[in-house]
């Protein structure tokens, strides 16, 4: 049993430990590199008088408002997510200690297996209840997180398109660039509405079908 159980812990803290690093996301990289892109669009466009450099500052505000808005949205998501993982963390780390209490008065003969199954029952339930809800969390943030760092890949992609044109850059070139980004975005809003809509029916489905069974069990009955 001693084995058992400390194979458990074992599992236990590395579990919590696996939880820990899957919020850990990085925006730097991104935000670094399409600020350095901002700037050598904004260097070439002043340099041919194309845009003043306040214009520009403008334009391209209006042009990444909707994915700065995205990212801010992430963030928070992100932050939020941290919040209720060190608070989950902090429980089961206290459970384990407690845990480890209840060992070694085992083992020391101050307790029966019935204290360690009760503590080991309480880790049990408190994983299933919180960790895989905290697993189930982040695997959709993953999600958003891949599908925001795809479409930031492809702006700055655009963007130094942008730059190679060099002096042949124009204010025009920009405006389609807006233009494009505002068509993408109504086509992502519609598509992601018709994947709420299908969840909400298969989910509809589900509840239905579910339905069905129990009333039949209970005819049967």
């Amino acid at each position: 049993m001693l084995v058992v159980t400390l194979g458990l812990i074992y599992f236990h803290e590395n579990t919590l430990f696996a939880v820990e690093n899957l919020s850990s996301f990085d925006y730097e990289q991104n935000s670094k590199e399409q600020k350095e892109i901002k700037m050598c669009l904004r260097e070439i466009l002043a340099g041919n008088c194309s845009l003043r450099k306040k214009d520009f500052d403008t334009l391209i505000g209006k042009i990444l408002f909707e994915e700065e808005k995205k990212e801010e949205k992430i963030k928070k998501q992100k932050t939020e997510l941290a919040s209720k993982i060190k608070a989950c963390l902090s429980e089961q780390r206290q459970l384990t200690r407690l845990l480890r209490e209840q060992l070694v008065k085992h083992a020391n003969g101050e307790s029966g297996s019935v204290d360690v199954e009760r503590v080991l029952e309480s880790i049990k339930n408190n994983y299933q209840k919180k960790i895989n809800q905290i697993l189930e969390e982040l695997k959709a943030y993953e999600k958003k997180y891949k599908v925001y760092q795809r479409k930031q890949n492809e702006i700055n992609n655009k963007l130094r398109e942008l730059i190679n044109k060099g002096e042949e850059l124009r204010i025009e070139d920009l405006k389609k660039l807006k233009k494009d980004q505002e068509v993408n975005e109504r086509k992502a809003i519609r598509k992601e509405r018709q994947e709420e809509v299908k969840n909400l029916l298969t989910s509809f489905r589900q509840q239905r079908s579910e339905s069905h069974q129990k009333s039949d069990a209970d005819k049967k009955i």
